[in-house]
This record gives structure tokens, sequence and C-alpha cells, in this order.
């Protein structure tokens, strides 16, 4: 839908959207996987030719929540999940999230009124994942969507800016 490589040859940086692999609309996963980033970052460097040094990775800071119906399909029910909001659903629930060790993303399964929930989420420790995977692909940077929403501890977690 979009000519990379023209906004390449017009932009100074290009800001790509990592969080968008699951959504609402989508079945239950991770807003972006560390394999599915991992092939976003290929394709714009490998196939498209964009330098690493003009790509932005964009990191997503909230969760996605689904509920699954009787027939056992799932319905996205929130996009835009808070941190806070999660550990109050973690607390209130007395929930657990399970590292999946494939996305680098946290999934929380519980039940409210007999009705299964799943929310993945990304929290300090998997957005340091990414912002890794950033640095060892030589990129320009990362960006953040949507501050306010994020964990606190990453900013204990990612590395300071260095003046040139």
């Amino acid at each position: 839908a979009q000519d990379w490589k023209q906004i390449e040859r017009d932009a100074d940086r290009l800001y790509i959207m990592t969080y968008t692999e699951h959504y609402k609309g989508s079945q239950p996963g991770s807003s972006g996987s560390l394999p599915w980033i991992k092939r976003v970052i290929d394709y714009a460097v490998n196939t498209v030719k964009i330098p690493p040094k003009k790509i932005f990775l964009g990191i997503g800071l909230f969760g996605l929540e689904w509920v699954e119906s009787s027939q056992g399909q799932y319905r996205g029910t929130g996009d835009d999940l808070t941190y806070m909001q999660i550990l109050s659903v973690i607390g209130s629930y007395d929930a657990t999230p399970v590292w999946d060790q494939i996305a680098e993303s946290n999934k929380l399964e519980y039940q409210k009124g007999g009705i299964k929930h799943i929310i993945w989420y990304d929290d300090a420790k998997s957005q340091k994942v990414r912002v890794e995977l950033a640095k060892t692909n030589g990129l320009g940077g990362v960006a953040l969507w949507r501050l306010g929403k994020e964990d606190k501890e990453i900013w204990n977690k990612l590395p300071k800016r260095q003046n040139p």
C-alpha cells in the first residue's frame, strides 16, 4: 500500500510501525512479535534497500485484549490498554502473566464472568528486546507509540541519548 522506496528517497527518516501484527480485528497475539519485527526490518533493509540509519523502529506501549465466544472464536475488545490497566487486571483476577519466548511479549489469560479473556502486552523487558534489535541492526533509533501508557520501568532500560 505504500511505496517505501519512493518515501525513502524523499524522507530523511522512516518511522516504521512494528506494532500492528495483531489488532482488535485479528486473532489474539502480540502487537508485534520479534520474528515479525525481524521480517519487517529485513524487508526494509534487504529488499527495499533503505539505509538502516534512516529507519526508526516503531514500538507499541499498549496492550491488546480479546474475549472468547461460545464457539471458541475470539473477538477483540481492547486495543489501547495501558500498563496500569493490565496490572489492575492481574491484581483483580489473580492472573499470572506468561512470557512468550517466540514473540518476546507477555500473554495473560483470565476468566471474567465465565468468559475467557486474553491480553497480550509489552513491558520494559520486551521493549528493551526491541530497542536492542534496533541497535543490533544499526537502525537510526526507535519511536515509541503512545507515551503515557507504558511500563514506567522502560525509562530505566533504554539507553541514554548520546550527543554527537
